[in-house]
């Protein structure tokens, strides 16, 4: 019998109050183990996408002509 298997058979016999406070448990180890997917904020993305030389109006707008392209043909 696996491991599992045998915490399960324990498990079910506890009260339905002693099953929830383990699950809750449970979920709560997890989510201190989830990594934080919270956005960060926008004034730490300062220079992010900074470059030695900006783009032209030109090759902005061709990029964006080529998006454009991308999305509606």
């Amino acid at each position: 019998m696996d491991k599992l298997a045998r915490v399960w058979d324990e498990v079910r016999t506890w009260s339905m109050q002693t099953r929830v406070a383990l699950a809750s448990r449970i979920l709560q180890s997890l989510e201190q183990e989830q990594p934080s997917l919270s956005r960060p904020a926008p004034t730490d993305l300062i220079g992010v996408w900074k470059t030695d030389q900006p783009l032209s109006d030109e090759a902005v707008a061709q990029l964006l002509e080529e998006e454009k392209m991308k999305r509606y043909a």
